[in-house]
């Protein structure tokens, strides 16, 4: 290498005077012992960038990718390179370094990067995927934005932050989206306009941009991690396909149009925790039926305006504010429940204003406790005369001592009288749940249409164990042995218990205790609850578990 070479490069480019060339590579020396890679020789096809490189007898290890590294080249005729591999000395890409790059279609990316920067990548439409190295801390701006056939994102853990727009509009983007709980903070629109179907955030995430994930037209599941703090202006807007979602006691908002025309959202279950409803948080979702815990305060103005398949809303103990316009245009909504101890201030008069008519309540019933109606009936909005005849106190409520599980989001704490209600299973991991029981120990499976007094139910469980065994209740078959596997395959799914390769004549289930609770032909059967089964196939008996 000639060092006039080098000091026609550095009057080019405007870098110091120690810049040399390696394999079509331009090199920086940033000082006695680094090196930082700078450019590409026009009509370079693979680019390697190893871990260290050698001048006139000194040796750099190449720690960095700078700026705009591809649009530095030399000639400036365009950008031909196919493949990159970077060295396990680099520790950042700077921003642009390989942006617009469109025959790019192979990284291999080093054992050592901590940074990817703005832009890094952006609209390179060949790449197909990205697999984090375990040391990266930082994907910026832009970074992966625009790769329009890029399919595939594995996150590492160690994963500090995801810029703003980090992944937008690469909409071939689908699958899994998992967020390590290293991450603390990921950017406005990061995913924005993928196709990515579910997304899982780890327990420490706390804070996400806003439109993060909106219009993410296939996300159908959401897991929120239990430190997050809100839910931002967009988060979810026009993912149509989302069909529920669990908040965390962690949220304490949820901010302005988070469920936007989430058109398929009916399932919302919200925990204890939660404070304020936010401007158009639901506008426009598939919401049919929402319990709002006691900590929520505020509902912001237009909250559920247009939810036009909700019918039923619960607002717990702590609501103060109902602000205008809260429940316009929600033609469907039949029943309301109001269950604190003081009368929420209503900002204005139209808060379930429907077109041409003044007030939108023909339809709606008020339900609020005995000892609060005649508050009610003299309150400002409230005591208008088209919403005090919506009051009554015609309701009871159902207590549920889990005994440590999980209640089944249809298991509602208050029900108008005059409906029959089906109880729902709960859960409890480790356990079978053996029903719901009343003060005085007896099964309830149902709550009558004439019951007009709270309820107190408690759950019963099981403990899991592998080893059925046992006697069984009277009128039972006595235990069966577990026989070896053989070409049958017997195995659960949805609750569903699954027999394949089978020719026997009769096929048998029981539960743990040896009660049948299953004898025919069929090979797809239905068992409902969760627990452990033996399944006699024949003269064979086998185990299976549903979960």
């Amino acid at each position: 290498m000639k060092r006039i070479y080098s000091i026609l490069v550095v009057f080019a480019l405007g870098m110091s005077m120690w810049a040399f060339e390696v394999d079509g590579v331009i090199y920086n020396a940033i000082d006695d012992t680094h090196a930082e890679a700078i450019s590409v020789l026009d009509g370079v096809v693979n680019v390697t960038i190893p871990e260290v490189v050698e001048d006139n007898g000194d040796v750099y290890e190449v720690v960095s990718i700078a700026e705009d590294f591809m649009k530095n080249q030399v000639k400036g005729k365009g950008f031909d390179v196919r493949k990159v591999v970077i060295g396990d000395n680099v520790k950042t890409i700077n921003a642009s370094a390989f942006e617009s790059c469109t025959r790019l279609d192979e990284i291999v990316l080093g054992n050592s990067i901590e940074v990817i920067g703005n832009s890094a990548f952006r609209n390179c439409s060949k790449v197909l995927s990205f697999d984090a190295p375990s040391t990266l801390r930082e994907v910026g701006d832009l970074a992966f934005s625009s790769c329009s056939q890029l399919k595939s994102v594995v996150l590492n853990e160690g994963l500090v932050s995801i810029g703003k727009k980090a992944f937008y509009d690469s909409n071939a983007l689908t699958g899994t989206i998992e967020i390590p709980s290293s991450v603390t903070s990921v950017g406005s629109l990061a995913f924005s306009t993928t196709k990515i179907s579910k997304v899982v955030l780890g327990s420490d995430v706390v804070g996400l941009g806003s439109n993060c994930f909106a219009d993410c037209s296939a996300l159908e599941t959401v897991e929120l991690g239990s430190k997050l703090a809100s839910l931002p202006d967009s988060l979810f807007m026009n993912c149509s396909k989302l069909a529920s979602i669990v908040i965390p006691a962690s949220v304490k908002k949820i901010g302005k149009m988070a469920f936007y025309k989430c058109t398929n959202l009916k399932d919302v279950v919200i925990e204890e925790g939660l404070t304020t409803v936010g401007t158009y948080a639901f506008r426009l979702s598939g919401l049919e039926k929402i319990c709002l815990p006691n900590t929520v305060t505020t509902l912001e103005q237009n909250a559920f305006y247009d939810c036009q398949q909700l019918r039923k809303i619960v607002l717990g103990t702590g609501v103060e504010v109902i602000d205008r316009g809260s429940f316009k245009s929600c033609v469907n909504l039949t029943e309301m429940f109001v269950l604190g101890a003081s009368v929420p201030e209503c900002a204005s008069d139209n808060v379930f204003y429907l077109e041409g008519s003044d007030y939108g309540t023909e339809n709606l019933k008020i339900y609020v406790p005995s000892d609060m109606l005649e508050s009610y009936y003299v309150a400002d909005y409230w005591s208008d005369p088209e919403v005090k005849r919506c009051f009554s106190d015609k309701y009871f409520t159902v207590t549920y001592n889990l005994g440590g599980g999980e209640n089944a989001s249809d298991n509602w704490s208050v029900y108008s009288y005059g409906n029959e209600i089906q109880l729902q299973d709960a859960t409890k991991e480790g356990y079978n749940f053996l029903g719901w029981y009343d003060e005085l120990d007896n099964k309830v499976t149902t709550i009558s249409i004439d019951n007009t007094s709270d309820v107190v139910l408690k759950a019963k469980w099981e403990e899991i164990n592998d080893n059925p065994g046992g006697s069984g209740e009277e009128g039972s078959e006595s235990p069966i042995t577990i026989q070896s596997e053989s070409a049958v395959r017997v195995y659960a799914i949805n609750k569903t218990i699954e027999v394949k390769n089978s020719n026997a004549s009769l096929i048998s289930v029981y539960n743990l205790i040896g009660n049948k609770v299953y004898e025919g032909t069929n090979t797809s059967i239905p068992v409902g609850q969760n627990g452990i089964y033996i399944v006699k196939v024949g003269a064979k008996a086998y185990k299976t578990i549903v979960k």
